[in-house]
């Protein structure tokens, strides 16, 4: 797997205020590298299917999935968006700028140690959603992108509100949308 050597770095999303408009996001591509350096290899995947929104680049994908197509949005299928963590974030502040993207995918791809193709797709944990982290730029950068995609992971979710994380009202400060 040549992770490391991924060559676009960007995203496209819901906007943070408004789901109907569009943006493009950065991602930090020392955290990638970090990740493939360090082999985290599903951390990796899920960045492919549940961020990018695509099949990982890995040789002979598709091979366990015998023909059947795999629907993947990442970050377009966001449903809901909170503002500020009530933790700290990559080492800087206390996590108050910071946007969470929520999603739920219904497939995801796994790192499974095989021969002949080394993801295969999954359906989701039912009782998680998938988080990604985005600290918003103060102004729009000259290449058109709004943020920074700093981290991602799967989430409890509520078992209430299947769709949200476990106790939002306490990890996060706003809900800033949700569908």
């Amino acid at each position: 797997m040549v992770f490391a050597e991924i060559e676009d770095y960007t995203i496209a999303a819901p906007h943070f205020d408004d789901q109907n408009e569009m943006m493009k996001l950065d991602v930090s591509a020392s955290w990638v590298k970090q990740n493939a350096i360090h082999l985290r290899r599903q951390s990796l995947m899920d960045f492919w299917t549940c961020v990018k929104g695509c099949a990982p680049p890995v040789n002979n994908i598709g091979y366990h999935e015998d023909g059947r197509k795999v629907v993947l949005k990442g970050m377009l299928a966001s449903h809901a968006v909170y503002r500020g963590l009530e933790r700290p974030i990559d080492g800087s502040d206390n996590g108050e700028e910071v946007y969470v993207f929520i999603s739920s995918p219904s497939t995801f791809y796994r790192y499974v140690p095989h021969m002949v193709c080394v993801a295969k797709s999954c359906p989701s944990p039912k009782n998680a959603v998938f988080a990604c982290y985005v600290r918003r730029y103060k102004q729009e950068t000259s290449a058109g992108s709004s943020g920074m995609i700093l981290s991602w992971e799967w989430v409890k979710n509520d078992e209430n509100a299947p769709t949200v994380p476990y106790e939002a009202e306490v990890r996060y400060k706003v809900q800033v949308w949700r569908l």
